[in-house]
């Protein structure tokens, strides 16, 4: 409100303007505020406690205590807890057009500051509500405050003038105001951006090598589902183990690709196994990024190579597959057994699949059995290795306290296809 109610460069009108616009922006803008820890100068303590878990809604903008406590949320559920207050005080509906400030408390990353930003922006528009001018920044801050305030300011009925004001330029350092804070008109979403890649992506994959039958292609469904919730339900376990050497989210990366997984599981080609290897290929390279990406995406695409030419799948040529995807790896990475990566997990299950009979369903569910716990074993043993490639060869070796990432993660998808492979294959398969 400070910076619309400044005089704007070159116009000579009374005080008297300032202060009707004052007033009428008082009745069209409203304020929330969300909160984690406060402490003002000269204070020997915080002015409130909040605890680990909790965050503060509604608090005073130098640090006095909110209207209510709530545990800890993500950020879209905080975004939405505060927009729904603004929007009921401001009567806003859809079509209406609003600038909206996120004043930075003060302790806040930028990380954080600018995920509330595209937070706001993008559930504003889910209800209609055009956001034309966005304001992240630090503007009224107070020490060690972690938190947000988000300012909304509505439009109707003055969005000329005001805005006008807003963009009028000024001498204020603070002042986050200029070209970047124009919204870039609406594009679709994230996710439906990467769906629309994905898509693009399968347009150009063909179905191609050996078909498997119906009930093979209900397995193979079931393996994918069963191995995308393992990986899910260890992101976190994942990325305590990717945090002493790593960047720490080596779990979410493939709770990523997991979920990409799920979300189009009706459209994966499961008849056609190296079609399907492309497509988790195409998954990986859009949706995990990083390292883990690119690998998962090498051994997933020269796996799918090692299937053309041949009329039917067995057990034997899931073997060939895997070991293809492990050279596939190798040629192109300087990484080997030994060197504190997945393929020490994935080296020695891929050999102790391949050694075992698998003539008969309980010889290949024991084979796969085996390879799970050679997985196991093989990551057991990432404990006590020199990191000689990955992103752990160039930390400490003091933070080689616990197992690979990496290793770990193979070990969770191949214990669940071990599980589910179990509960599924019918007694008289012998594929």
């Amino acid at each position: 409100m400070c910076k619309a109610t400044g005089f704007p460069p070159g116009d000579d009108s009374v005080p008297q303007m300032s202060l009707d616009l004052g007033d009428a922006r008082q009745e069209n803008m409203q304020h929330t505020h969300e909160q984690w820890n406060s402490v003002l100068p000269l204070r020997s303590g915080p002015l409130f406690q909040v605890a680990a878990d909790e965050m503060e809604l509604g608090l005073g903008v130098h640090g006095e205590a909110g209207k209510q406590k709530l545990k800890l949320c993500t950020a879209a559920e905080t975004v939405r807890l505060m927009l729904e207050a603004l929007v009921a005080a401001l009567g806003l509906v859809s079509g209406d057009k609003v600038a909206v400030l996120i004043n930075n408390l003060g302790a806040t990353s930028q990380l954080e500051q600018w995920i509330i930003a595209k937070e706001v922006h993008k559930q504003f528009g889910s209800i209609g509500v055009s956001v034309v001018r966005l304001y992240p920044g630090l503007l009224m801050t107070s020490l060690d405050m972690a938190g947000v305030q988000v300012s909304v300011l509505k439009l109707r009925g003055h969005e000329e003038d005001w805005l006008g004001y807003l963009d009028a330029t000024t001498e204020a350092p603070a002042w986050p105001g200029g070209p970047l804070s124009i919204p870039s008109p609406d594009t679709p979403s994230d996710s439906q951006a990467e769906a629309d890649t994905l898509s693009l992506a399968d347009s150009r994959i063909q179905e191609r090598g050996p078909v498997i039958s119906q009930s093979g292609s209900a397995v193979l469904t079931q393996c994918l589902k069963a191995i995308a919730r393992a990986l899910i339900d260890s992101e976190q376990r994942l990325n305590e183990l990717d945090s002493g050497c790593g960047d720490g989210d080596c779990g979410t990366t493939l709770r990523l690709f997991a979920e990409g997984v799920l979300s189009r599981l009706d459209s994966l080609c499961v008849s056609h196994p190296a079609t399907l290897f492309l497509q988790l290929a195409a998954v990986s390279e859009s949706v995990m990024g990083g390292t883990s990406g690119a690998i998962y995406s090498l051994l997933l695409t020269t796996a799918s190579s090692s299937l053309d030419g041949l009329e039917e799948v067995g057990a034997e040529t899931w073997g060939k597959a895997w070991r293809c995807g492990i050279q596939g790896i190798m040629r192109y990475s300087t990484a080997r057994l030994g060197d504190r990566t997945m393929l020490d997990a994935l080296i020695p299950a891929c050999t102790e699949f391949e050694v075992r009979t698998k003539t008969n369903t309980n010889q290949v569910l024991a084979a796969v059995d085996a390879a799970a716990q050679a997985a196991i074993n093989g990551c057991d043993k990432t404990k006590d290795m020199q990191a000689r490639a990955g992103r752990a060869s160039y930390v400490s070796s003091s933070h080689w306290t616990n197992v690979d990432a990496g290793a770990y993660a193979v070990a969770v998808w191949l214990e669940a296809l071990s599980k589910v492979l179990t509960r599924t294959l019918p007694p008289t398969d012998k594929k």
